[in-house]
């Protein structure tokens, strides 16, 4: 069942595991269940992959709006995949993608 795993992966990330990727592609989750889980990654430090493309239910623009702005929180993501319809959201996601992958790049080089 997908909203079990979206618990458990909301409730390994809360209590500070070390999971590094997350596929969750090509399942029956509802927008808001994918909301929850990227609202959970705020406090994550080392998650680099999240994967939610491909949902049988699609996400509504609100939702998507809610996951952009989810991912302003997060600086650890590097790789995010999600079937968007709002632009405007996609573009959000991938200015706070590109943050993070800035971020990653000067921890590697010594730089941060």
């Amino acid at each position: 069942d997908a909203v079990n795993e979206i618990e458990a992966v909301v409730s390994t990330q809360s209590t500070g595991k070390t999971v590094e990727s997350v596929s969750l592609e090509t399942n029956k989750i509802a927008g808001k269940f994918l909301v929850k889980l990227v609202q959970s990654l705020d406090t994550s430090e080392t998650l680099k992959e999240l994967r939610i493309a491909n949902q049988y239910y699609s996400t509504g623009v609100g939702d998507e709006m809610a996951i952009a702005k989810a991912l302003e929180k997060n600086t650890s993501l590097c790789k995010f995949s999600l079937n968007w319809k709002n632009g405007g959201s996609r573009n959000t996601a991938d200015r706070f993608i590109m943050r993070n992958n800035d971020i990653a790049r000067k921890k590697r080089r010594g730089l941060a």
